[in-house]
């Protein structure tokens, strides 16, 4: 009698993005990578239907074997990943040779009775037993008794991390530091090991070793900006319909063993997809390396001095961090200048790759552009409600197939109040309208796409009547909070003539706003400093 196990995070925002140290950020994410991957598999062998996303699907030949795992399990867990919430959940036994279950589903339709009518379905009577057991889980979630953790006697000293107990000293810092801190900062060291060997090693335009180059471990690793302000960008992407592929190719199964068979090979593709966009990303950014690998140089000749390292003057550290790769969703963090080409190169390469159901893969991506010290929890919210933005923009495109990339972004310049809608409504809304063009579409469909923001942003950089005139792009940003009429006074006064041109919106370049009073130009202003256009024209090549 076989038995399904599931195997659960919760609560990953916190345990990765709670703290402002990206050693520890490092350390956490690879922690529950370990927790959600490795350790399964190392645990559970043969048994894997598939891992990624915080939770794993196990499937055991028996009770006592899903028994003796979740002991195991449980035991590593404890040792290996302080205060980490993990949630286990088993099926009730059952027959992997059972019968395969029929449905009744309605088509929609009515006969001349006014009766609706149905058509039989099949499908493997496993996919019954896998949504009993998440029923199961997520009532052991809601139910289950959380521990309050000790704030430490009258002679505890506290963590300088999370405020908690401390029980270790941190050798880098000499701080004394809680349990849970202190395995994230040793475990940062596995997660730099695993991005040699899973991303760097498999380079195929570079040779990594031969470049000089580190991954930061610290955010003022990732570049700074002109003048004192230094601003990253935390990025997260996510694939789209993702969960209706999975089940979809669940139902297609024709038998029990067979629903295994496909389920754990969409995932192991979607792992391996990913990792190899993720790889091509890294070489579109190495190849905008420097000749001598101490900068990178964008197409308008303007470049990011890259940061020395602290034990080797010779070596220069990469603008670019993942935290979080290998399933359908990607978290990385780098220079903010880079961020918006290096996201749109990953989800265009996504785009090119199949998937085992012999589809693409789509994803939508939010960027948070903040400060180097602003509270990075808070910045991967905001980012995650970036990209939940770029699928609405996605479902207004195509709502069926979701085949469409998207993304959005934000500069926050401080402290956020309220969610991006209501910031949109108080920050970007005047008289006439809306300021921001975002979320954009990376298909050319309407004129609220990438390819239009690009052209308007490297006009401003590059076109000699705009270029080094910071007064005259902050009097036109102004202006066009004006509305038209301001704008076009602006055009007259400086006898400019006409505002870059935007495919698809004809007459928008008169006076900036278009029909629907939507602005075009004012997400490029913004950005002006912010945005480092990348291309194949600079680094070594084979």
């Amino acid at each position: 009698m076989s038995v399904l196990t599931i195997v659960d995070v919760t609560g990953t925002q916190r345990y990765i993005f709670g703290t402002n140290k990206l050693r520890e950020n490092i350390g956490a994410s690879e922690i529950v990578f370990q927790a959600t991957d490795k350790w399964v598999r190392d645990l559970a062998g043969g048994n894997v239907v598939y891992c990624g996303g915080g939770n794993a699907l196990l499937l055991f030949d028996n009770p006592a074997e899903a028994k003796e795992f979740a002991r195991s399990y449980s035991k590593k867990v404890l040792q290996g990943a302080p205060n980490l919430d993990v949630v286990l959940a088993h099926s009730k036994a059952f027959e992997m040779i059972s019968p395969l279950d029929e449905l009744e589903i309605s088509t929609g339709e009515t006969d001349e009775f006014n009766q609706p009518i149905t058509r039989t379905e099949t499908r493997p009577s496993v996919l019954k037993i896998v949504d009993e057991t998440f029923q199961a889980l997520g009532r052991k979630k809601a139910n289950r008794s959380v521990s309050a953790p000790l704030l430490g006697l009258s002679v505890s000293a506290q963590c300088v991390s999370t405020g908690g107990a401390a029980n270790g000293l941190e050798r880098k810092s000499k701080k004394y530091v809680s349990a849970e801190s202190l395995a994230k900062s040793i475990k940062s060291a596995d997660a730099n090991a695993r991005l040699e060997q899973e991303l760097f090693a498999h380079l195929e335009k570079y040779t990594w070793s031969n470049l000089d180059l580190e991954v930061p471990v610290d955010f003022d690793h990732l570049g700074r900006t002109k003048g004192d302000a230094s601003y990253i960008a935390v990025v997260h992407t996510d694939g789209n319909g993702m969960g209706k592929r999975v089940e979809a190719v669940g139902k297609s199964a024709t038998d029990n063993k067979r629903w295994v068979n496909s389920v754990s090979a969409l995932s192991n593709s979607i792992r391996e997809k990913n990792t190899f966009a993720l790889q091509r990303t890294i070489e579109f950014l190495l190849d905008n390396l420097s000749e001598d690998h101490t900068a990178i140089v964008g197409e308008n000749g303007e470049s990011i001095e890259l940061i020395q390292t602290e034990t080797d003057a010779r070596k220069r550290y990469l603008p670019f961090r993942p935290l979080i790769f290998g399933g359908d969703d990607l978290t990385f963090v780098c220079d903010a200048r880079i961020a918006l080409d290096l996201t749109v190169f990953y989800l265009r390469e996504l785009g090119k790759l199949t998937l085992s159901d012999n589809k693409p893969l789509y994803a939508r991506a939010g960027i948070a552009i903040v400060k180097s010290h602003y509270p990075f929890a808070r910045a991967y919210q905001l980012a995650e409600d970036l990209a939940q933005s770029a699928k609405e923009k996605i479902t207004e495109l195509d709502d069926t197939n979701k085949e469409v990339y998207a993304l959005d972004w934000h500069v926050a310049m401080s402290g956020l109040f309220g969610s991006i809608e209501e910031i949109r409504r108080r920050e970007y809304t005047v008289p006439q309208g809306k300021l921001n063009m975002r979320p954009l579409s990376l298909r050319k469909e309407g004129w609220q796409y990438w390819e239009n923001f690009e052209s308007v942003i490297k006009e401003f950089q590059i076109a000699d009547r705009w270029k080094g005139k910071r007064n005259k792009v902050k009097a036109l940003r102004e202006a066009l909070r004006g509305g038209s009429n301001e704008t076009q006074k602006f055009l007259r006064s400086y006898q400019i003539g006409k505002l870059p041109n935007i495919e698809g919106r004809s007459g928008i370049e008169n006076d900036g706003w278009n029909v629907s009073n939507i602005c075009g130009y004012f997400d490029a202003i913004e950005m002006l400093d912010l945005y480092l256009p990348l291309s194949e024209r600079y680094g070594l090549k084979e």
